[in-house]
C-alpha cells in the first residue's frame, strides 16, 4: 500500500472543514493484484485533520494492477444547516506509485500552461508549451513552445 498525502480547501486557500468536506478516492475499474486477489472499484475516504484539512489515504498502488487503472477522486461538502451544497468530481487520472506521495505530484496531467515557475533551476520534467521560467539571479527568463 502507499499513502498519498495532501491538503484539502478551497481557492481562497483556506480551510474547508467548516463544511465538513468527504474526500473519496475512486478506482477506475475492479482488477486483480497479486495471483490471487479479485479486487473491488469501492471508494476509499480519506481521512482529514478536522482543523486544517490535511488528509492522508492509504491506497493499492497501480502499478500492482492488472489491467492498468488510476484513481479519480470526488469531493462534497455541506453548507452550514448541514445540507449538502456542493461536489467536484475532477477529471483527474491519479496515478499512485509504490512510495506514494504528495497527490500534485500523482496527476497524469499537463501542468498549468499559464505557469511561471520562479527559481535558479528549470521546472522539473518536460514543461508544456506557454510555460514560463524566470531565473531570479541571472535575470533570465525563458518561455517554453
Amino acid at each position: 500500500m502507499a499513502i498519498v498525502t495532501g491538503s484539502l480547501s478551497h481557492f481562497g486557500l483556506a480551510s474547508m472543514m467548516p463544511f465538513s468536506p468527504e474526500l473519496w478516492f475512486i478506482p477506475s475499474s475492479a482488477a486483480v493484484t497479486g495471483t490471487s486477489f479479485v479486487i473491488a472499484s469501492k471508494p476509499i475516504k480519506a481521512e482529514l485533520d478536522v482543523s486544517t484539512g490535511a488528509f492522508s489515504v492509504d491506497l493499492l498502488p497501480n502499478v500492482a494492477t492488472r489491467p492498468a487503472t488510476y484513481y479519480s477522486m470526488r469531493i462534497t461538502w455541506l453548507n452550514g444547516a448541514g445540507i449538502p451544497t456542493g461536489a467536484d468530481f475532477p477529471d483527474w487520472q491519479l496515478i499512485v506509485p509504490p512510495e506514494g506521495g504528495a497527490i500534485a505530484t500523482l496527476m497524469a496531467t499537463p501542468w498549468n500552461p499559464a505557469l511561471v515557475w520562479v527559481g535558479e533551476t528549470p521546472p522539473d520534467g518536460t514543461p508544456t508549451v506557454n510555460t514560463f521560467w524566470l531565473n531570479p539571479v541571472s535575470g533570465d527568463f525563458w518561455r517554453w513552445s
